[in-house]
């Protein structure tokens, strides 16, 4: 939630009062948004719930908080935008702890990437990922 009540102010008895006095209104109430959800024939989407999922998405999934932090979208086919597998996972490997996440093994990591949807392929130089990773910038990173 986006509201945060103080202690000071939290009603203990709101949710004894509610159940008394007005019970049968919130079951109406779930009764008719039952029914809207329905007649739409899916949940109703909230332009700020979608955004807040977004967001607990890239600050829960390591690998994809790893890529926005350290990557920026490459292209294969330019080989100065394309980075080795191998080192992508070590920059992983310095960050994750840095960072206070535990560190996936090279397999589970891989399989991330491929989820999120960057893709891989076999060059000269080794398997290269779509990713141009970031030079670590005042040791960081």
């Amino acid at each position: 939630w986006n509201v945060k009540i103080a202690e000071a102010d939290a009603d203990r008895t709101l949710a004894a009062r509610i159940i008394k006095h007005e019970l049968g209104l919130i079951a109406s109430w779930a009764i008719d948004g039952a029914q809207a959800t329905l007649d739409r024939g899916h949940y109703a989407k909230s332009a700020v719930c979608a955004e807040t999922l977004a967001e607990w998405k890239q600050t829960a999934d390591q690998v994809a908080l790893f890529v926005a932090e350290r990557c920026l979208e490459g292209d294969l086919a330019e080989k100065s935008k394309r980075t080795k597998a191998g080192d992508l996972y070590l920059a992983y490997t310095r960050w994750a702890p840095q960072n206070g996440k535990g560190q996936l093994s090279a397999v589970n990591f891989a399989n991330r990437l491929k989820s999120l949807g960057f893709a891989k392929d076999r060059y000269s130089e080794g398997i290269c990922y779509d990713l141009e990773l970031l030079p670590v910038v005042f040791g960081i990173g």
